[in-house]
């Protein structure tokens, strides 16, 4: 599972695409103090594709409650 949810993201750029069609974009972490790349897909569009690859997290996540979470092996099955 990956914290895809657009409002975890900073400096987003698309740099491909699936065969799926789901595009892939590379951003940091807005909370990451190492600032540090990372390569993925964000939840509101694999949502529109495989709704049952997204999750959002309970208020147990404490801040990241309400975030949604993509499990990839569903969203590129």
């Amino acid at each position: 599972l990956g914290g895809s949810d657009p409002r975890m993201k900073a400096d987003i750029k698309t740099v491909g695409k699936l065969d799926n069609g789901l595009r892939v974009y590379s951003y940091r972490y807005t909370d990451d103090p190492m600032e540090m790349k990372h390569i993925g897909v964000m939840a509101d569009e694999v949502e529109d594709v495989h709704p049952e690859a997204v999750t959002v997290l309970p208020p147990a996540f404490g801040h990241l409650a309400g975030m949604k979470i993509v499990d990839y092996a569903r969203a590129t099955a």
